[in-house]
């Protein structure tokens, strides 16, 4: 016995020889438990002692020669509450392709029948509760919460708060989504999904008989336990499941989740919703929440993104400015220096006058160039290259006798090179006549 006994206790488990379910439940009976509004898990029937067993830790140790049993027998309020597991579904906005959802802080959310109290549990201490038939007994790890008084994500949207609040109090993720994902619900032959597009569902039962639905959107699928479903991604077997009592109806908070205050706010920016880059949870059809975080993006780091996009825009405008402004100035000098140019010199003219004047043989280009150029050549005797040339002719003029008195003196003139030249010049016009 004292063998057995060390077994069965290893496994949590006592030898009926050394406690039976009525010796337990006398001394139960006699003790003073029932305090500050606490009761035990189970009535105290004899049908009730392996309940009672299970939900009991039980310990055993060898002390002064003996083997101590002690039993920790869990006291439950009154009060019951109803267990929520959190789920994000990522939700449709109206950009194309992209979708929000909240980020849950926790996994579960105990809510009381009243819906005046709540408290958080998490994946360890789902773990580590009991469960007895369709109740769940579980050790209270956190603080109650007063669903009216506290601020926080959980609180508003059990109050259905609005989307301001939300948006403040929670952490709103934004995705991108392009192939159809889904979620498995443990208790019944249910999943979420979310299709980004169009997809005919196809279910095949035993009946042989085709069946099929449309996708679209967010929402839930239910299959019977002989009918099994095939998608474009993913194939959804059913199995036969014994629905639990404590399964309530789904609680959907009357929130819709969009984005449109995130896309206002980043247009002050001068940065659309697309120039965000934002991740893509993938192929993967299966809807985790930590695919679901990691293949996201907060709001916070939106914003920062869009904070440094719009400075980088800000940037590069401004130096498309003043290089802009850069090239009309040179523009405009250099305009201005050629007009300059073509009025000081009257270039154009000039050298039309240039090419005329080629034509003529005696002249020459090169003379005349220097005379356009060559300010400090301008002479009295200069004349304008269009007027006519005057020709001299000389005739033979009758000669008379002039007397001169004795002692006057015939005055004496010096020929220069200058008159020779004039002389000469007017020999050659005279001949020309």
């Amino acid at each position: 016995i004292l063998t057995d006994a060390i077994l069965l206790a290893r496994r949590g488990l006592i030898h009926p020889k050394i406690l039976s379910p009525k010796e337990l439940f006398n001394n139960l009976k006699e003790t003073r438990y029932a305090t500050n509004n606490k009761q035990l898990p189970v009535p105290l029937e004899s049908n009730q002692f392996t309940n009672l067993i299970d939900v009991s830790d039980i310990s055993i140790f060898y002390k002064n020669h003996r083997l101590i049993y002690m039993i920790e027998i869990p006291l439950i309020e009154q009060n019951n509450f109803i267990l929520y597991h959190i789920i994000p579904l990522p939700i449709k906005q109206s950009e194309r392709g992209i979708y929000a959802f909240i980020n849950p802080t926790y996994s579960y959310l105990g809510l009381r029948s009243d819906k005046q109290l709540y408290t958080h549990l998490t994946e360890h201490d789902i773990a580590k509760c009991k469960k007895i038939n369709s109740l769940m007994i579980c050790k209270q790890t956190d603080l109650l919460y007063q669903v009216s008084a506290v601020y926080n994500c959980e609180s508003e949207l059990l109050k259905s708060a609005r989307l301001e609040n939300i948006l403040n109090e929670c952490d709103v993720r934004v995705m991108r989504i392009h192939n159809t994902v889904w979620y498995q619900l443990k208790t019944t032959n249910s999943w979420l999904y979310t299709a980004p597009r169009n997809e005919t569902l196809h279910i095949l039962c035993n009946d042989d008989k085709p069946r099929s639905t449309q996708l679209y959107s967010t929402g839930l699928i239910r299959l019977s336990a002989d009918c099994d479903a095939i998608s474009d991604n993913a194939l959804l077997r059913s199995k036969t499941v014994s629905v639990i009592d404590t399964v309530e109806k789904d609680y959907i908070p009357d929130v819709k989740l969009n984005t449109s205050k995130l896309c206002e706010d980043l247009k002050k920016s001068n940065v659309n919703i697309s120039d965000i880059h934002l991740l893509n949870i993938g192929k993967t059809p299966h809807l985790d929440i930590q695919v679901l975080k990691s293949a996201s993006s907060s709001l916070d780091e939106i914003y920062k993104e869009a904070e440094e996009l719009g400075k980088h825009h800000r940037t590069k405008t401004l130096y498309q400015k003043v290089i802009g402004w850069f090239y009309y100035i040179i523009y405009t000098i250099i305009g201005l220096v050629i007009s300059y140019v073509i009025a000081e010199c009257s270039l154009i003219s000039k050298c039309i006058n240039i090419l005329r004047l080629c034509c003529v043989p005696k002249e020459g280009c090169v003379q005349y160039f220097y005379k356009c150029f060559n300010n400090n050549n301008r002479t009295r005797n200069s004349r304008p290259l269009n007027e006519p040339r005057q020709v001299v002719t000389f005739s033979a003029v009758p000669t008379e006798t002039i007397e001169f008195p004795q002692n006057y003196q015939i005055p004496q003139f010096e020929r220069n090179s200058e008159i020779r030249r004039s002389r000469s010049r007017n020999s050659r016009l005279s001949n020309l006549a």
